[in-house]
């Protein structure tokens, strides 16, 4: 698939939003993607290159780069989570999505959830994979020194990526089934491009303060729960996720890597092609599309 044309959309502010839309199919999905991204090196990156072309095999889709990061405008200070959410909006206006599916990734599922709770007349479905509730859940409120282990692993690793932004460690941390030199060069290359060393310091002060879990009773449409077993982003922050939205379905995967289109992804693209088609072909029946 050739890279698909970048796009801009006009935030109120003035601030423009990178994104591309790509693929034919039947229904609309958006991606927001994890802490930075940058569009025109994702598709020099062969793994991403070919999730983005599984994606469109089944779905018109819709990514973009957050304001900060990749090709959107910088700002000076980093958004909140409603801003997040609004930029959602402000990308789908652009293209002209009146209804879509939403596929959160990491960092990005919060501001998807957000979104799914406040606007439930423009999404069909939603997809967390990696995500989380609480990035900062209060240690007396886990399960037990397994899961306080992990919340400790992943507050080391975003303590290491805020002193070392630019070195390529987030390959150690989000992808370490595949980590060696050669790649953790490439990732130093990315991180450089996708974010400043300030900006990423924000982002994952950001992070830490995102707690959406006040809103997971508000979300009232189909949603599929996508969890690594071993992910740096704790297993339990799936379980949360998927207790607290109504009729959540939960999938937790054999894996460790929290970027998964760098490993073996089609198990994972698989569940979501069939959670969104089961969903999609009654929906056609009705109106005969």
């Amino acid at each position: 698939m050739k890279p698909p044309e970048i796009r801009y959309a006009a935030r109120r502010d003035g601030v423009s939003i990178a994104h591309q839309v790509f693929g034919a199919g039947s229904f609309d999905l958006l991606v927001s993607l994890g802490l930075a991204s940058h569009l025109d090196m994702a598709w020099t990156d062969p793994d991403l290159t070919r999730f983005f072309q599984r994606l469109a095999t089944f779905a018109r889709v819709i990514v973009y780069d957050k304001p900060g990061t990749g090709l959107s405008d910088p700002i000076m200070q980093v958004p909140t989570l409603e801003e997040r959410r609004d930029d959602i909006r402000t990308v789908l206006d652009a293209v002209g999505s009146r209804r879509t599916a939403l596929l959160g990734f990491s960092e990005g599922g919060p501001a998807c959830l957000l979104f799914a709770a406040t606007d439930p007349e423009r999404v069909e479905s939603l997809v967390l994979y990696g995500a989380f509730a609480c990035a900062n859940i209060d240690e007396g409120l886990l399960g037990g020194p397994d899961e306080v282990a992990a919340q400790r692993r992943l507050e080391a690793a975003h303590d290491d990526l805020e002193r070392s932004w630019g070195q390529g460690k987030l390959i150690d941390y989000y992808a370490p089934s595949v980590a060696n030199r050669l790649q953790r060069s490439a990732f130093a290359t990315f991180e450089r491009a996708a974010a400043s060393p300030a900006m990423a310091r924000g982002m994952i002060e950001a992070f830490r303060r995102i707690d959406v879990r006040g809103a997971l009773g508000a979300v009232r449409i189909p949603t599929l729960v996508l969890h690594h077993a071993d992910d740096i982003v704790p297993v339990f922050q799936a379980r949360i996720l998927a207790g607290g939205i109504p009729g959540a379905r939960l999938k937790i995967l054999p894996g460790r890597d929290h970027l998964f289109w760098l490993s073996d992804f089609e198990a994972s693209v698989s569940e979501i092609e069939r959670f969104l088609a089961n969903l999609v072909e009654p929906l056609k029946q009705v109106f005969r599309l």
